[in-house]
């Protein structure tokens, strides 16, 4: 079922989860995934109004989701959680001061509310995709091949992340074989922060 839904206006999340639940009876897990990238510039010539739009879909966004999600999943004895974050949610980027801050706070929102809610049976984790073969990337990785090809060299698994890996890991985060886990941050990123 498609739902539109602009996380970044708390009355639309409400409605999508409370269709959610008229629909199905119940929710056991959520997978916020709204995001939006930011163009790159130095602090001093960035725009307010994209620092603005990053943090009302990306931060926002998940904690609206999260404040909505959880009391429908507590009225069904529990339920897991998944926000997506990115690597510039774990380390600095340069010149993606926006993205980055956006993305470091829905990592503290996952740690925050995983303590908060784990004795009531809701685990809540991120993943932190890494370069991943987007529709955008595809658009670089064809305009820039010899660029695409020096970062894929610096990736330990050698090759750019695809859609399915970052699916497998929200997917894997849902279900019952990630029972003990909560409130971690998870790069899937071919090993990149390991570096």
């Amino acid at each position: 079922m498609f739902f539109p839904c602009n996380v970044a206006i708390e009355e639309e999340v409400i409605q999508l989860v409370q269709t959610t639940v008229d629909t199905y009876g119940r929710l056991d897990f959520a997978h916020n995934n709204a995001g939006i990238g930011v163009p790159q510039a130095k602090i001093v010539e960035s725009k307010g109004e994209d620092w603005d739009r990053a943090m009302d879909v990306t931060a926002k966004g998940t904690y609206y989701s999260m404040k909505h999600e959880i009391p429908a999943m507590l009225k069904t004895g529990g339920g897991s959680i998944v926000n997506t974050a990115s690597t510039a949610g774990l380390l600095g980027v340069e010149n993606m001061g926006g993205y980055s801050a956006s993305k470091w706070a829905v990592n503290g929102l996952t740690k925050s509310i995983a303590l908060e809610y784990g004795k009531q049976g809701i685990r809540v984790n991120s993943i932190c995709p890494g370069m991943t073969m987007t529709a955008s990337v595809k658009q670089w990785e064809d305009s820039a091949p010899e660029q695409a090809e020096h970062v894929k060299n610096a990736i330990p698994l050698g090759r750019i992340g695809e859609p399915e890996d970052q699916a497998q890991a929200a997917v894997w985060l849902c279900s019952d074989r990630a029972a003990y886990i909560t409130g971690v941050n998870l790069a899937v990123d071919g090993g990149q922060t390991a570096q």
